[in-house]
């Protein structure tokens, strides 16, 4: 909270916005429910790191979640593909807190679960694409996410219902892959 409140929170109409919030970043930290559900995953899988690939410019943001069998079985990376654009002004989100130019409003589009090990046996042909069905889609909801510090180094932001990320900001080259589209 001290660190958010630090600086004036990013806002998306700057000129500058793209350039600060966009790129490749890793999550080190969230309490939010659907990282914490992460640690457990059937099977001996567990997750190995999360990257959160942000394009501005384009409206996309993607979350990867590298997951890795305990002993090395199976490997398996799943993206999570939304449309990304800045909330009504003032709009209050879930938690009661209100716009300060810094939200996004977060549509998750597809799922798509790449299984690319099993037995140290590479299946780049295995790969399943799903429409997200999870609660927000459920009841009709669209989920947001506040950009509440940005650095070269770092961000911190806060989901629609008061959940928290911090993020530390990665070479685009450590994700050696495109960001996947936004078509379905």
């Amino acid at each position: 909270a001290k660190l958010e409140a630090s600086e004036p929170p990013l806002q998306l109409s700057a000129t500058d916005a793209d350039a600060r919030a966009s790129g490749t970043w890793l999550l080190r930290y969230s309490n939010a429910d659907e990282i914490t559900n992460l640690d457990r995953l059937p099977l001996g899988l567990g997750i190995e790191r999360v990257y959160q690939r942000v394009s501005l410019a384009r409206g996309v943001v993607e979350n990867r979640a590298l997951v890795r069998h305990r002993w090395r079985l199976a490997r398996q990376l799943t993206r999570v593909v939304a449309r990304a654009a800045p909330a009504a002004p003032q709009g209050l989100n879930r938690a009661g807190v209100r716009n300060a130019g810094n939200r996004l409003e977060v549509t998750f589009l597809k799922v798509v679960v790449q299984l690319r090990r099993v037995l140290g046996i590479p299946t780049p042909f295995l790969r399943i694409v799903a429409r997200p069905n999870g609660p927000n889609e459920k009841e009709g909801r669209t989920p947001t996410l506040d950009l509440t510090y940005v650095s070269g180094a770092m961000r911190v932001s806060r989901g629609g219902d008061g959940s928290l990320y911090v993020l530390e900001r990665r070479p685009d080259e450590e994700v050696n892959e495109p960001l996947e589209g936004l078509e379905t």
